[in-house]
């Protein structure tokens, strides 16, 4: 688990995951308390973003203008590969 504090006035915040080929990825960002990524997350209740991009995709999340507090990241492998690489970031005016 993976946490960021983004600071009011934020006008973006960007999350990406870089994996390599053969790596399944499932990142999952949620605002202000960590996701949850077992049972059903069907419909988002239980994160603020997720993507599935296939073998040896790279996951990318954006916000615009996010909320300031804690923002929380998970990843889920079904294959875990050494060299994945997570990054967050925010942008102030």
């Amino acid at each position: 688990m993976f946490s960021i504090d983004i600071p009011a006035g934020a006008v973006s915040a960007n999350f990406s995951l870089k994996v390599p080929h053969g790596a399944y990825p499932d990142m999952y960002v949620k605002y202000g308390s960590p996701p949850v990524i077992t049972g059903d997350n069907a419909e988002g209740l239980n994160w603020d973003c997720r993507l599935f991009q296939g073998a040896g995709g790279d996951e990318f999340c954006a916000f615009s203008y996010p909320r300031a507090g804690i923002w929380y990241v998970a990843v889920d492998m079904l294959t875990m590969l050494s060299g994945a690489q997570l990054t967050a970031a925010y942008e102030m005016p």
